[in-house]
This record gives C-alpha cells, structure tokens and sequence, in this order.
C-alpha cells in the first residue's frame, strides 16, 4: 500500500451550519508534475465518463483501482490521511476507522468546462483535490471562473441571516472535503487554461468513544 507523505494545513469552515474543510498540501508541487502528466495522459486516451460535467474529460468512478499510477496511489493515500485527521476531529473524541475512497475520478477540463448542480449521496463524505487549477480562476476574485460552489440546503428562510452559497477558489493541492449530500457546483472556466482535478467519495465507520 503507498503511504502518503505530506503534511497539510487543515482547516474547519462552517457554512450554513455544514462542516467543509480545506487543507491545503505542504510540498505539493513536487508531486504535482507526476501527476498531472499521468492525469493529462488518461484525458487524451481513455473515453470520457458523462455524468455533471460539461465541456470537459471526466473518468469512470474507479481511477484508484485496477494498478493505477504511483502518482494517484500517493494522492489517494493523502486522501484518505487528511480524512482521518478531519473527522476524528470532528466528532469529538471519536477516533474514526481507516476512511477509505471508494469512489475517485479525475477531470480535465479546458475553457468552457463546467459542471452542473448536484451531490454524491448516499456517500457520508465527499471531496476535490486541485491538482492543476490555480490558473482558471481570474484576476477579479468577484469572478467565478473555475470556482467549486457549495448551496445552501435550507429549504426555507433561516430565522438568522445564512448566505445561499459559498464558492471557492481553485488553487494547486487545496484539498476540500465536504458532506456526501451537500449540493454543489463548478462555474466554468472562463480561461484557455485546463482545469485539472480529482473528486472522490469515502466510506467512513466509526469505533466507540475513546476514554479521555
């Protein structure tokens, strides 16, 4: 089993009362090339799997299995590390069991590429991991080129002031994790530079409380 072997900056936003962490990869950049070259490879020789996106190369949902590239058996493994530390955290003394992707696939996408509304349950937990992709997003931070955006799921008018989204920017190994049934999506790149990420779901199972 490949071990991850970087270190992230993790960090808990709270949006409509909703749990998203961010954590953005220490030494990224010396993973990044590998990756995006066995990623690049893929988008030009393997058909493209259509579900949300638009205008752009989407994997079928297996890209961890079937002896992929060392590079996605690394991001895989730091996914499911930064995992573990998240939602151990999260729950409070709980100590999760090893989250595990079952569910990854990457997406290449040039300008025009978006994806529309949707989410991934009955998946607990969900997430995006920005390989290449800092350069989609514009100059003006009003505007969403790019942008991964979360919508409120508040059916009704909260009794305090909620916004009805939150969008972020794409940045080179922001990696952002998010409940499974959080409806989300990308505003299209509105640069000729290729968008490249992998998204994926967890299982996750928990073991009992652990003594303080």
């Amino acid at each position: 089993m490949t071990t991850a072997d970087t270190t992230a900056r993790l960090e808990l936003m709270r949006h409509f009362s909703v749990p998203i962490y961010s954590a953005l990869l220490e030494g990224f950049t010396e993973r990044r090339e590998e990756l995006l070259r066995d990623l690049t490879a893929m988008s030009r020789t393997v058909p493209s799997h259509n579900v949300t996106n638009r205008n752009s190369w989407h994997s079928a949902p297996d890209l961890h299995l079937g002896g992929p590239p060392a590079s996605v058996r690394w991001a895989v493994a730091t996914i499911e590390q930064i995992a573990a530390t998240a939602l151990a955290d999260l729950y409070d003394g709980f100590r999760t069991l090893e989250p595990r992707v079952v569910e990854s696939w990457a997406v290449v996408g040039g300008t025009g590429a978006w994806h529309t509304a949707h989410n991934h349950y009955p998946r607990a937990w969900s997430g995006v991991l920005y390989v290449s992709a800092e350069q989609c997003a514009a100059a003006d931070t009003n505007d969403r080129s790019g942008k991964i955006e979360f919508l409120n799921p508040l059916s009704v008018a909260p009794a305090f002031y909620s916004a009805g989204s939150v969008a972020y920017a794409p940045k080179d190994g922001l990696l952002l994790l998010f409940p499974g049934a959080l409806q989300h999506m990308v505003h299209p790149n509105a640069t000729p530079n290729e968008r490249v990420v992998i998204s994926f779901n967890l299982d996750i199972a928990r073991r009992a409380r652990v003594a303080s």
